[in-house]
């Protein structure tokens, strides 16, 4: 992922004193399970295949540590890896966040939409997170991610765009074929999937915006 190795640190708006969280959490859409697996189309920069996330174990201090080298954790306010958010509470349209990663560079997060339908290849679901991210590496770069995460499922598309000079380009595009938690709900584009499964029709077309 583009924006993750360029993260040193981290940083969040922090919530109003006396606020009551409400509404859904992270934990909804970032369901962690040690032997939780996401298979996903991968496309970067026009080389396509596949990539299988899975949970590996649970680290000592929390963390759900990947076979790609991920740690993922949910906290009191969100979902976050070592080094920042990547999903903050309060989950409502507008929310943001930022991550400092150099004294220069500062990478902003925000939701832009909960609770509505989304799709990639392995289908539909009722039920999404959207959040999009930037960063400015220097007076001409730019760096966009958009982030999908269906609740009860977990992300389930992810793309990336470079900003140079205004003129935005795709970098990288991932959409979950299939998946299986350790709950046993699981789903595949083929159909063959049980609880959790989402409609595949309208899956390809979302796949190449």
């Amino acid at each position: 992922m583009i924006l993750v190795a360029l993260l040193l640190g981290a940083c969040a708006s922090t919530p109003q004193a006396g606020s009551e969280p409400s509404g859904p959490s992270a934990a909804d859409y970032a369901p962690l399970e040690v032997g939780a697996k996401w298979t996903y189309k991968m496309n970067f920069q026009g080389q396509q295949g596949e990539q299988t996330v899975e949970v590996l174990e649970k680290t000592d201090d929390g963390y759900f540590r990947d076979n790609q080298q991920g740690e993922l954790r949910i906290v009191s306010d969100g979902l976050r890896d070592r080094a920042r958010y990547l999903i903050r509470e309060p989950l409502a349209p507008g929310n943001t966040w930022k991550a400092i990663v150099s004294a220069s560079a500062v990478e902003r997060y925000r939701i832009d939409s909960v609770g509505e339908r989304c799709s990639a290849v392995a289908g539909s679901f009722e039920d999404c997170l959207v959040i999009t991210s930037e960063i400015r590496r220097d007076e001409d770069v730019t760096l966009h991610a958009r982030f999908t995460w269906a609740k009860g499922i977990g992300l389930v598309k992810m793309e990336t765009e470079a900003e140079i000079k205004g003129q935005r380009s795709p970098q990288t595009k991932r959409s979950l074929v299939r998946y299986s938690l350790a709950s046993g709900s699981s789903g595949a584009a083929d159909g063959a999937a049980g609880e959790g499964e989402g409609d595949e029709e309208g899956a390809p077309d979302a796949w190449e915006r």
